[in-house]
Order: C-alpha cells, then sequence, then structure tokens
C-alpha cells in the first residue's frame, strides 16, 4: 500500500467534506508549516499548550504534506516490517498526529491506541479509522501497558524529552518494542518548536538507560531492557 497517496487522498476527501476546496486544499498544504511556525513564534512557547489550545488543523494539512511528499516512504517501511516480525498486541501511537502509522498497525492486526492531545487530530484519526474500516481508540492519554510504542516526529516536541525514555519504559510489558525517531533541530527557524540538538546530552543518556538499540534502521527500533 502506497501510504504517502493515502495520506493525501484521505485528506483532499476530509477537506471537501469541511468544505474546502481542492484549491484551498492544495494552498493549505504549501502554507500551513509556515502557519504553524508563525504561531509558535507569535504564542505560548508551552508545547502542551501550543498543540492542544493554540493549533487548529494546521497540523492536518502540514503532516500530510510531509507524508504525501514520498520522503519518509523508507519509515513506513521500516515500521511495517518491525511489526509483522512480531505477534500482534497492543501498541501505543504516541503523538499519533493524522494517524497514519496507527492504520498501518491496526491494519496489521494490532489493538491501536492512537493517542495525541490535539482534538482536531483526533476527530481526523477517527474519521480516518471509519473510512477504512479499521478498529482502533483515538485517545488523549495511554492507558495500561502496551506490547509496542510508536513515537514517530514527537519527542522533539516534549517539555522534557529526556523524561521520555522512562516513560514509554513504564508503559511496556516486558519484553515491549520501541519505535521511535528524535529529531532535534530547528530547520532554519522553520521549526522553532523543535528542540536543538543540545538536548541530545541529556536524551540520548536516558535512552540507552532503558533501551538497547537494536536496528542501525530510522526510525530506530528498541527493546525494553
Amino acid at each position: 500500500m502506497r501510504y504517502d497517496r493515502l495520506a493525501l487522498i484521505d485528506l483532499i476527501e476530509w477537506s471537501s467534506e469541511k468544505g474546502l476546496s481542492r484549491e484551498q486544499t492544495e494552498i493549505r498544504l504549501r502554507s500551513d508549516s509556515v502557519t504553524l511556525r508563525d504561531k509558535w513564534n507569535q504564542g505560548s512557547k508551552s508545547p502542551d499548550t501550543f498543540y492542544r489550545d493554540e493549533c487548529l488543523d494546521e497540523y492536518l494539512y502540514d503532516l500530510t504534506a510531509w507524508h504525501a511528499s514520498g520522503t519518509i516512504n523508507s519509515w513506513f517501511n521500516v515500521f511495517v516490517e518491525c511489526l509483522r516480525g512480531r505477534k500482534p498486541g497492543r501498541l501505543l501511537d504516541y503523538g499519533a498526529g493524522i494517524g497514519t502509522y496507527s492504520l498501518i498497525a491496526a491494519h496489521l492486526g494490532w489493538e491501536v491506541d492512537a493517542c495525541d492531545i490535539n482534538a482536531v487530530n483526533l476527530e481526523y484519526i477517527k474519521w480516518r479509522a471509519n473510512k477504512h474500516t479499521l478498529p482502533l481508540n483515538a485517545v488523549t492519554e495511554p492507558s495500561g501497558t502496551y506490547d509496542g510504542i510508536i513515537c514517530i516526529d514527537t519527542i522533539e516536541h516534549l517539555a522534557e524529552p529526556h523524561l521520555f525514555p522512562a516513560y514509554a519504559h513504564s508503559l511496556l510489558t516486558g519484553y515491549g518494542f520501541l519505535v521511535a525517531t528524535w529529531t532535534f533541530h530547528q530547520s532554519g527557524g522553520m521549526h522553532p518548536m523543535h528542540h536543538t540538538e543540545e538536548q541530545l546530552a541529556t536524551f540520548l543518556p536516558a535512552l540507552r538507560q532503558h533501551f538497547p538499540i537494536v536496528s542501525n534502521t530510522w526510525p530506530v527500533v528498541l527493546e525494553k531492557r
């Protein structure tokens, strides 16, 4: 399945149902990353407040443009291979965004909690799941323990990234795994909501304390120590 094309097709249909023309959707796909940048620069600078209260639907267009570009198709492939090599269980998509990874996991038979603090993201994830007749839960908080966690394009947005490894570790079952990326740079000012490379000094030691890396892929696949 071409998940890049699927992301674009879904958003065009969603936008049409919301009253946007194809031209308006295409404009937003090109411009909403700038809108997000400007909102952050003019806003609270608090990650929780920004993603929960100050963002509306901009991330739908920003993330879809990224997914639809094809530049992260290899990320989808790594995730699919990771899941196919394991018996399906409970999976947490932490910072689920537009829900592409949640849909992949549900399609492969996993019981998925798609977790995000942005209400529009969760509404869209539910819509996509219904469209593709895939069962998943759209939630604002994790619940219980999980056999796997995926955290893509999220860690660099957290208020305290170095605390995430211990948190993820606490949510995983005994042989649980984590699939993650961390992008600590601001892309020449286009992503001021990202932490900078200075965070690596505290994040990487915390990660290694809880998760030995078991792959040289990107996203990285880690297993609970």
